[in-house]
């Protein structure tokens, strides 16, 4: 008799809807970061006043995310090792404690010196983040595997939306007065001397603190890795000595005899076990099926065929394998020799070359020609709400169209918005907040795509790990962006900066079209 699986089970359903909102909260306070273009100038003054580093300028603020991208690159990999040998629930549970404790540690370092801000805030507050960033990431996936991309985007909206509320906390806390900078250095430099705003900065960062852990706590009791259904899994009814792979309840048709004997998979596994040279799956497990007892029943499958077609049955279901899941030496291997791979790793590393100016500068460039300190705020915050619906829609995006499509489209508008940037000081302030949250809405679709893109050409199980060797590329940009940025500003001024910064967007751009992706299916990317 045959069996059909349901798409989700009720209990799956609600498990899956849990999982995506308690990724979603821890993300909500990982997006915190994204209020540092407005943190920074606060910080930065407070150095400047109450330090010896009186020389410190905001474009210093770079060597901050420079530093921060190298603690990426550790926290990614190592992230998705704890959620090899923990799970997703205690492994995201370290990175939040590095993550909170690094940030609240900034209490003492910002009445220290700047480099130690750059040790506690970038290094190793951006390795707790991206300690406790991929595992939700993944585990959604592994939930949703059909929808990745979409999936992927709902979770990482919440870093998208993060800024949005703390920037209004820090704001409201540290400047209530909306006071101005009062303080314009030789080079252009605006920066806060008021002792009644710099005497809250230190307190900030723990109220800070406190409130990403419980917003984390809360978000990690939600989430769970998906169940082991091995009695719906046809490759464990196939061969019951081979461990299954835990996977939710997705839409599985197989049939089965009074002897326990499988008939048939309905699925193309033959073609995702191709051995494809430069991407796919290169791990494969070949799974024989009994034919000649299969054709011996008499409502099976070959029951009635002539001889040579029950051979020719019987030759097919031989053939048919399907992909292994890789170890993750062998997941790590098989990245390294991926072209396309390395496309995501530029694509990354570029976009984000051109973006960290606008991430950590944007304030620090708005008061140049702007004086409301509020206004700029409010602008992060709203840039903000861009950030993260713009996340799924990407998603959408690039589960419709796939991978070329979507980057060029991300890429295509972050340049035009970049480019022209410049105009804002001759228009409107309204007209800034556009083009910031325009950025943002671009920007943000590479969180999206990237991460679905791995889990697509290496499976879901390592993509944390492979993620983390991706943020290699931020690590080199970031710190070439920091060298440049800081020796250049006074030469090239913010419109060579940008000018610079959409450059390497268009880059994005042409690196598209060495893209040749599939996926285990054998469908293009």
């Amino acid at each position: 008799m045959s069996f059909e699986g349901r798409n989700y089970c009720e209990t799956c359903t609600l498990r899956t809807a849990l999982v995506l909102f308690g990724g979603f909260l821890v993300h909500l306070a990982l997006g915190a970061m994204y209020t540092f273009g407005n943190f920074a100038p606060y910080f930065i003054s407070y150095i400047r006043n109450r330090t010896d580093d009186t020389e410190i300028r905001n474009v210093d603020s770079l060597w901050i995310n420079a530093a921060g991208t190298v603690g990426n690159c550790v926290g990614l990999t190592v992230g998705g090792i704890f959620a090899h040998l923990f799970g997703a629930r205690i492994a995201t549970l370290i990175g939040s404690v590095v993550f909170c404790g690094s940030i609240g540690a900034n209490y003492f370092s910002v009445n220290h010196s700047f480099i130690a801000v750059v040790f506690t805030y970038g290094l190793t507050g951006y390795l707790g983040h991206k300690l406790t960033y991929g595992t939700p990431v993944q585990t959604a996936i592994k939930w949703l595997p059909e929808h990745s991309t979409l999936a992927a985007g709902i979770i990482v909206s919440g870093t998208g939306g993060g800024s949005l509320i703390f920037n209004q906390v820090i704001t409201g806390y540290i400047n209530p007065d909306n006071l101005s900078p009062d303080l314009i250095t030789a080079d252009g430099g605006r920066y806060f001397t008021q002792p009644e705003l710099l005497d809250r900065v230190p307190t900030c960062f723990l109220i800070l603190s406190a409130s990403y852990f419980a917003l984390q706590l809360i978000g990690i009791a939600c989430i769970s890795d998906p169940p082991i259904t091995s009695s719906q899994d046809p490759l464990h009814m196939v061969n019951s000595n081979k461990e299954s792979v835990g996977k939710p309840c997705v839409e599985l048709k197989w049939y089965k005899t009074s002897e326990d004997s499988p008939q048939h998979i309905d699925s193309n596994v033959k073609k995702q076990a191709e051995d494809y040279d430069n991407f796919g799956y290169v791990g494969v497990e070949n799974v024989k099926v009994d034919s000649e007892k299969n054709a011996n029943v008499p409502n099976g499958e070959n029951a009635g065929l002539p001889n040579g077609e029950k051979a020719a049955s019987k030759k097919n279901e031989e053939d048919v394998s399907v992909p292994e899941e890789l170890g993750i030496i062998e997941a790590i291997k098989f990245a390294l020799r991926c072209r396309s791979f390395y496309v995501v790793w530029l694509t990354i590393m570029l976009m984000n070359g051109g973006m960290q100016f606008i991430n950590g500068l944007y304030k620090a460039y708005g008061q140049t020609f702007i004086a409301d300190d509020h206004f700029l705020a409010l602008t992060g915050s709203l840039a903000a709400i861009f950030n993260c619906i713009g996340r799924p829609i990407w998603g959408a995006v690039m589960d419709r169209t796939g991978f070329r499509v979507a980057v060029r489209c991300v890429s295509g508008g972050f340049v035009i918005m970049l480019a022209t940037l410049i105009l804002t000081e001759h228009l409107p302030k309204y007209l800034f907040l556009v083009w910031i949250c325009a950025l943002y809405f671009f920007f943000c679709g590479i969180w999206s795509i990237m991460p679905a893109t791995l889990a697509k050409l290496l499976g879901p199980q390592h993509m944390a790990i492979n993620y983390g060797i991706i943020y290699t590329g931020l690590s080199v940009v970031s710190i070439l962006g920091s060298l440049f940025g800081t020796s250049l500003k006074a030469m090239i001024g913010w419109h060579g900066l940008f000018s610079m910064a959409a450059g390497l967007g268009a880059l994005v751009f042409l690196v598209t079209f060495l893209f040749n992706g599939i996926d285990r299916n054998g469908k293009e990317i």
